[in-house]
């Protein structure tokens, strides 16, 4: 390393295939994943979760992670996902703002970013993470990640409720319907679950 970062100190050596840090981006791709599933779908349930953890650690298998070296179920892998967000061994250096910076900017890609990526990916963020990252987030960016996040909900809902009238219709004949009756009582259930957006505890500004 050509500086100092955190408890590391300037000529430390970094390598991306050492079993920690292979663990830690592991933890961070398979958790985000469930945050952002979490938000414009119903949230796992317990036993989900649970199953969801032990599946991701066949697939860590695949990239040379020790079993031995994982967290053995869901709780010792969210105490360890807290213990990381609290060390200093997560540092934000001036090199990595920058990078995040651009990445949100959309700076060296030809593809537009929408501006609510940026507003979502504070939110998701711990405050201590977020703050060093020079990300504002303030009640504007709270309720552009809101509107963003219910947006995709709407859309996710109606491919939603398609897949289960599709399904409905095509797995039997279809019964007599009432007067009036539209969709099948499953849809009706999809319809019905409430607004993840809305449930989401959104993090105070």
């Amino acid at each position: 390393m050509r500086s100092a970062a955190g408890p590391f100190p300037e000529g430390s050596s970094y390598c991306a295939n050492e079993v920690s840090a292979l663990r830690w981006v592991h933890a961070t791709l398979w958790d985000t994943a469930r945050l952002a599933y979490a938000l414009v779908l119903p949230a796992l349930t317990g036993e989900e979760r649970d199953r969801y953890y032990a599946e991701s650690r066949l697939f860590a298998g695949l990239f040379g992670i020790p079993k031995e070296r994982l967290p053995p179920d869901w709780t010792a892998f969210s105490a360890y996902i807290d213990a990381m967000t609290r060390s200093s061994i997560l540092t934000i250096t001036e090199v990595a703002r920058g990078m995040a910076h651009r990445l949100l900017a959309g700076t060296d890609s030809w593809l537009p970013i929408p501006g609510a990526y940026r507003s979502v990916t504070a939110a998701l963020l711990p405050p201590r993470l977020r703050d060093a990252f020079a990300l504002p987030y303030g009640n504007g960016e709270r309720e552009d990640a809101q509107r963003f996040v219910a947006c995709h909900e709407r859309n996710s809902l109606v491919c939603r409720v398609s897949c289960v009238i599709d399904a409905s219709s095509t797995a039997r004949p279809a019964p007599p319907k009432a007067a009036g009756s539209r969709v099948s009582a499953s849809a009706a259930a999809v319809l019905t679950t409430g607004s993840s957006a809305a449930r989401m505890r959104w993090p105070s500004v």
